[in-house]
């Protein structure tokens, strides 16, 4: 619908008081098209603040003019012609959440305006752009650079051209240049390998890192990448190891710059220092890159288990490991670990032995005299269990028969190592699990919670024990730590109820534990009237998120009440905050055909004429209908609509109609919107996808320091069900586990992604 704004604000000015005659209306702007026609003023309305100097107001032109290109023929060409505006906020000056240019506005406005704008983007607007790349000005290259990052994969077909000024003099615009090959793709790694061996830090380690970013590097340019290894700024040294790590065994002739590299890292001088607290940093790089390379690098990994600092030997006997049968010639040197004056080094042996498939009766022995230690030794014993592989199975029962042993070292470590047993192993020993929620220390009581959380419902047989030792339990992390393990329980929590209720109606619980309070007892116990009264409260609680959340477990009731059904399309039709009201709508259409009673209702609503509330209306009634695609269409459409909260329903609502590898592109615009919801939908539809979301890593990495912890969850859930293609967030997936907000997801993706916590 178009907004007749210049026709309003003429009409405000004739009228007035009958005493006084109106001022003369100003006379209006002239417009592309007709003067008298209302579309051109407004047109020309949208165009003329796409080019104010207001962040704010560019970012509402751009999303405005994003329908007027799908609608508006006249508007394209307009907009394209916006491209060529050298306009800037000064070199260095990007703000890389909003609109900071008439140029990357319009460029936007194109980009989210569907096909037709994609069109007039590959068509003529990625040459005008490309054109902004050449200007004297700096700050517009940079600003263009920028520009075209924004637009991502949509660019790809400018990257040679971008990738042009990651040579360029102003350090700001080879900065921008980096960033955007990052969201565009398409670099050339063996260019960038030149950079790489260059005279510039800056520059050699953007290159390496993109490089390690991408696809395997080619071995044409793996000699330029071992160059790099020689380069002073260890920064450096360490992305030219992730980078040559994607080359795998082709990276063999850079085996021994690698064990040089190490050799090199200061903490690794001189003899170890017990009294120090080392803590793994850029190095990791070197001994990831080494593993990769596998059996080439032997030779320099062995050379390594005779170096002066213990460090280095127990990390040179991990990477043997990790290497596996090919690293048997290094076996006999492994063996001569064993009696090493550091037990964390001749543990670290014993489990390399037993994974190269050599010395294997030597290891174990070691092992195994090591559980029956009476003191902490029996910890690094058991713990070292799940990384000796097969030939580590055998110790397994004799560590879990510690759960109840007399050494509170043992006791810990065996709890812990239930938690990595395969969920139907580890569901034998959630009774044990539960008897060590009264033990003496607090450190084993906190690990048995802990992995009982992990074990989810497997672990419902300390359910009733958990319960019993909530209102006991004098720590406050402890018993927090207890409420979570019975609400990951879900179904199988049912003897908790009694401990998890409070919590639904608790405004001092966190956001977080609250949520996932309200979901688990309507998973627990979906017939009981006491937890259908406990969410018909959370119903009407004063938080949005509480109501939503509660709508969304109302319609897992089984049967579901009519009282039920009736608070949650009452939460639809007339809520206050429209969060609630979509998520009530939501919960209709997870409910599909038990929620037919009011179909009626949101027939009214899909009818109306708010389309934020109408698309997941639409979407609801498919669902009854028992097939939510029929509404596929509607949603996909939702994704570009000028509407933010229409947007963000249908990212929502495209989550339960399955997204396809065809909604990448889009989704990946949707991961810079303005709405927070937006975003956060748009990462878990990202996550549905799996692997094939690997080209939106780069957006997800970005969002990890969204300042939304809903958005950060999301993208931390979604990083690790793509996969190993996110590697790359590794780092900053560790920082975030601390996280009160994220930190539980940024904990799981890093498990999918196979690093050890």
């Amino acid at each position: 619908m178009r907004h007749p704004v210049l026709s309003g604000l003429l009409l405000s000015a004739a009228l007035g008081c009958a005493k006084k005659p109106p001022p003369t209306p100003p006379a209006p702007e002239p417009a592309p098209d007709d003067p008298a026609d209302a579309t051109a003023r407004d047109r020309a309305y949208w165009l003329k603040a796409l080019r104010t100097g207001n962040p704010a107001a560019r970012q509402e032109a751009a999303d405005e003019l994003a329908v007027w290109v799908e609608t508006d023929p006249p508007t394209v060409p307009a907009v394209l012609e916006l491209l060529k505006d050298r306009s800037t906020s000064g070199a260095g000056k990007i703000l890389p959440a909003r609109v900071n240019s008439a140029r990357e506005g319009a460029a936007l406005a194109l980009s989210r305006g569907g096909p037709k704008g994609e069109a007039a983007l590959k068509e003529r607007g990625l040459a005008i752009l490309r054109d902004g790349l050449t200007d004297a000005d700096p700050a517009v290259r940079e600003h263009t650079a920028h520009t075209l990052g924004r637009l991502g994969p949509l660019a790809r077909p400018v990257a040679a051209d971008i990738q042009t000024l990651c040579t360029d003099k102003s350090p700001a615009v080879r900065s921008a240049a980096f960033a955007a090959l990052r969201e565009v793709g398409g670099a050339d790694p063996v260019a960038l390998a030149d950079l790489v061996a260059g005279d510039d830090p800056a520059a050699a380690w953007s290159a390496a890192a993109l490089i390690a970013a991408g696809d395997p590097v080619p071995d044409t340019a793996v000699p330029k990448l071992a160059a790099g290894l020689a380069n002073e700024d260890p920064r450096v040294r360490a992305a030219v190891a992730a980078a040559l790590a994607t080359a795998g065994p082709r990276a063999a002739a850079a085996a021994g710059p690698l064990a040089d590299a190490v050799k090199a890292v200061p903490a690794y001088r001189g003899k170890y220092d017990p009294e120090s607290h080392y803590r793994m940093g850029a190095e990791e790089a070197y001994w990831v890159a080494l593993t990769r390379i596998g059996g080439p690098a032997v030779p320099a990994v062995a050379g390594l288990l005779g170096h002066e600092n213990a460090l280095v030997r127990r990390f040179a006997a991990e990477a043997l490991g990790a290497i596996g049968p090919p690293a048997k010639p290094a076996a006999a040197a492994l063996k001569g670990l064993l009696a090493d004056e550091h037990g964390f080094v001749a543990l670290e042996a014993a489990c390399a032995l037993c994974r190269v498939g050599d010395g294997t009766a030597d290891a174990v022995g070691y092992v195994r005299r090591l559980i029956d230690a009476p003191d902490a030794a029996a910890q690094a014993g058991i713990e070292a269990i799940p990384r000796m592989g097969e030939a580590g199975k055998p110790l397994v029962p004799v560590a879990l028969g510690k759960l109840g042993g007399d050494n509170p070292h043992a006791r810990f470590a065996a709890a812990g190592l239930v938690g990595v047993l395969p969920v139907e192993e580890g569901a034998k020993h959630a009774a044990a699990l539960g008897k060590l929620a009264t033990d003496a220390e607090r450190d084993i009581r906190l690990r048995a919670g802990q992995v009982l959380e992990k074990l989810g419902p497997a672990g419902g047989a300390a359910a009733a024990a958990l319960a019993a030792a909530v209102p006991k339990e004098a720590d406050p992390a402890a018993r927090d730590q207890f409420v979570d393990a019975l609400i990951a329980m879900g179904p199988a929590a049912r003897p908790g109820i009694a401990v998890l209720l409070p919590v639904v109606a608790d405004r001092t619980a966190s956001g977080d534990r609250r949520l996932r309070a309200i979901a688990a007892v309507a998973a627990a116990d979906p017939g009981s009237k006491e937890v259908s009264a406990a969410l018909l409260g959370a119903a009407a609680a004063p938080e949005a998120w509480v109501r939503g959340a509660a709508a969304a477990a109302l319609v897992t009731l089984d049967p579901v009440p009519p009282e039920a059904l009736a608070a949650v399309v009452a939460m639809a039709n007339t809520d206050k905050a429209t969060e609630a009201r979509v998520a009530a709508l939501r919960a209709l259409a997870a409910a599909g055909p038990k929620a037919k009673p009011v179909r009626a209702e949101v027939e009214k609503i899909a009818g109306g004429k708010y389309p934020e509330f109408a698309l997941p209306a639409k979407v609801a009634l498919a669902a009854m209908d028992g097939d939510v695609g029929k509404a596929a269409a509607d949603v996909r459409s939702g994704l570009g609509d000028k509407n933010g909260q229409v947007r963000a329903a249908a990212a929502a609502s495209l989550v339960l109609v399955g997204p396809a590898a065809a909604d990448l592109p889009g989704l990946q615009k949707l991961l810079r919107d303005p709405a927070a919801d937006t975003r956060a939908a748009a990462a878990a539809c990202i996550g549905r996808l799996g692997p094939a979301g690997k080209e939106a890593v780069p957006g997800l990495v970005r969002l990890l320091d969204d300042k939304e912890g809903a958005v950060r969850a999301a993208a931390a859930a979604a990083l690790g069900e793509v996969g190993p293609a996110a590697r790359e967030a590794v780092g900053k997936l560790r920082e975030l586990r601390g996280d009160p907000q994220a930190g539980r997801a940024a904990v799981k993706a890093l498990e999918k992604l196979g690093v050890p916590e």
